[in-house]
């Protein structure tokens, strides 16, 4: 039984691709490549852990009043065990913990620009770079409302009473040109300039929010393993699950944007050697957009010391495109074609698969004010599932290697 696990992106900030409609897209390809024949889409719910629950989506083919089950996909979700310590926090903890990441990660990135490196996009990295560090600005949301407070505080009559009454606490006043005056002046400029952005772009703070909670988790992840255990522990779970209710499973894992580090931390993990399930049942990885280059920028060591004995059991396709600032191409150049390098080097290559919806000139001033190139990040399917998507490449070199 051909069996499929869907990992989404991280809170999807870019765009949200469900298991629903990817495998709706899935369902589409098989249709359009029969003939005689019709296939359709069945969503159930299950329980493959204590508290855990997966969506599954099941493509059946009808043919002669037959009806055959062709592929399975499950859902991983794993964005509520990364995120849910870092909501708890209030804002101002969380503001500062991304404001002091992205000054932190800044030596990192400046190093990964003008050093050498394997491949030949640095002006990607540090192009996502920049716009963390607008993310990172999103403190500045915060403050008109704390600059209002204080300014409103200095000039309460007790307390300019206490601050004449106390001459060092002129002094440091004068020495930082800092008065109730100046402090109410800043406040109302202040207050119009973020009211200004706020109107221009209503759901500003919501996405700047949404994107700072992954940044921040991702770096947890990343950097300190917070949580590497439960989502590893959890996807093992599922594994289980699958090979226990579905005879003779071969499971394919569809990895979109930060899942695919999900899953190529599930397949070739650090040090330790794959066993069980999922070494005798995973057979294929497809990762789409995977930030490959962009995490070996940023976290110089993270693939290193990687159990490679899933080489030879596992195909991987990746899935990228040349207009997205994210995705990886496994290229020393910024062309198409076939992946030079891998996980290890030369060891674990994956196949390359191009998928470009529009030509996109990374370097052009207008596209990087315009964000076209984190746009391209959401491009791999259109906004509804009839159009066309990257599940086309997908199908059929999936349909070539045997997979489907």
């Amino acid at each position: 039984m051909k069996v499929g696990i869907y990992i989404d992106g991280l809170g999807q900030s870019v765009t949200n691709e469900s298991l629903v409609s990817y495998s709706t897209r899935l369902k589409n390809e098989f249709d359009y490549h029969s003939t005689g024949v019709t296939h359709e889409l069945k969503i159930e719910k299950i329980k493959y852990a204590n508290n855990r629950e997966s969506n599954v989506a099941s493509i059946i083919e009808h043919k002669s009043g037959v009806a055959t089950l062709l592929y399975k996909l499950y859902e991983f979700r794993y964005g509520d065990i990364m995120t849910d310590d870092y909501k708890k926090q209030n804002l101002l903890l969380k503001s500062g913990y991304l404001f002091s990441l992205v000054i932190k990660k800044f030596p990192v990135v400046i190093k990964g620009f003008f050093g050498k490196k394997n491949y030949a996009r640095p002006f990607q990295t540090f192009y996502i770079f920049f716009l963390f560090l607008i993310i990172a600005l999103a403190i500045l949301f915060m403050v008109p409302a704390i600059i209002t407070v204080l300014s409103n505080f200095f000039l309460e009559k007790s307390v300019t009473d206490f601050i004449q009454s106390h001459t060092w606490l002129q002094s440091i006043g004068v020495f930082l040109h800092i008065n109730a005056t100046n402090m109410k002046s800043f406040s109302e400029f202040f207050v119009s300039i973020i009211s200004i952005i706020l109107l221009l772009a209503p759901q500003a703070n919501i996405i700047i929010t949404s994107l700072a909670t992954e940044f921040v988790c991702a770096h947890n992840y990343l950097q300190f393993g917070r949580q590497n255990q439960d989502i590893q522990g959890n996807l093992d779970q599922l594994v289980e699950y699958i090979t226990e209710h579905e005879t003779n499973a071969e499971i394919h894992i569809h990895a979109y944007s930060f899942g695919s580090l999900i899953a190529i931390d599930y397949l070739f993990p650090f040090g330790t050697t794959p066993s069980g399930n999922k070494l005798d049942r995973m057979k294929a990885l497809i990762t789409i957009g995977t930030p490959f280059d962009f995490i070996s920028t940023y976290y110089e060591n993270y693939y290193s010391e990687r159990s490679t004995i899933m080489e030879s059991k596992v195909s991987w396709l990746n899935v990228y495109s040349i207009a997205d600032a994210l995705a990886s191409n496994f290229r020393k150049d910024e062309l198409s074609g076939a992946a030079q390098y891998g996980l290890t080097s030369q060891r674990v290559i994956p196949i390359n698969v191009n998928y470009e919806v529009v030509k996109i000139n990374q370097y052009n001033l207008s596209s990087f004010i315009s964000l076209n190139s984190l746009k391209a990040h959401g491009m791999y399917w259109s906004s509804t599932t009839s159009g066309a998507s990257c599940l086309h490449p997908i199908y059929l070199k999936m349909k070539e290697l045997g997979l489907v």
